[in-house]
């Protein structure tokens, strides 16, 4: 926590571009590092307090991306999450579902009973479908297009950066690294890059 804040301070006094959730990333990527070489045991789940009901597989999986934006794999906490951001801003949260319901449905259409993946956080290997009915496709794609409305009021930077996700979010486990929230960093900032060239060598030249 204080090597995360110190790293935030540096990385906004001197990086002339949007830092996001950078610092926790490269923090935690370090301290996973750390545990991977001192053999450190993996934490095993714990039993969820309130157990999700018995819902179709696309409800799960759109409200569990809404839920583990702060890792959180409940129903009930996606669910808690969406009210509280519709209550404080009703586009914000209607791109927050969008976000999660694209992010399922772009890690699916590749996928049959076999398909087999990395979970993006735990690095385990196990059904794809297990992945994207936990939400592991889905929290990125619903913290980029909010990031990006907030840059510019439109729906194609958005959309772009939720389709951007999960591709991205598919290749950093390959890494040996859990993907947190560098998918939406990476996906935000190809956006933001795609805007400065916009600005600086189209609309200049018109």
């Amino acid at each position: 926590g204080v090597v995360a804040t110190v790293l935030t301070r540096l990385m906004r006094g001197y990086v002339p571009f949007p830092t996001y959730t950078t610092p926790f990333i490269v923090t935690t990527w370090v301290v996973h590092a750390i545990g991977k070489s001192m053999n450190a045991a993996p934490v095993e789940g714990y039993p969820a307090l309130l157990p999700d009901p018995p819902l179709a597989f696309t409800i799960e999986a759109v409200m569990h991306g809404v839920g583990q934006v702060m890792f959180q794999g409940s129903l009930w906490t996606g669910l808690l999450f969406l009210i509280g951001i519709a209550i404080s801003n009703g586009r914000h949260a209607a791109l927050v579902l969008a976000g999660s319901i694209v992010g399922m449905m772009l890690a699916w259409h590749h996928t049959t009973e076999a398909t087999r993946a990395i979970d993006p956080e735990r690095l385990v290997d196990r059904s794809l479908f297990e992945n994207i009915k936990l939400g592991l496709y889905g929290y990125n794609a619903t913290l980029a297009p909010v990031a990006l409305y907030l840059w510019r009021k439109s729906l194609i930077p958005p959309l772009l950066g939720m389709l951007l996700t999960v591709p991205i979010a598919e290749l950093v486990p390959r890494f040996g690294i859990p993907a947190l929230t560098a998918p939406f960093v990476l996906a935000t900032w190809l956006v933001l890059f795609l805007g400065w060239l916009e600005t600086t060598y189209f609309r200049s030249r018109e």
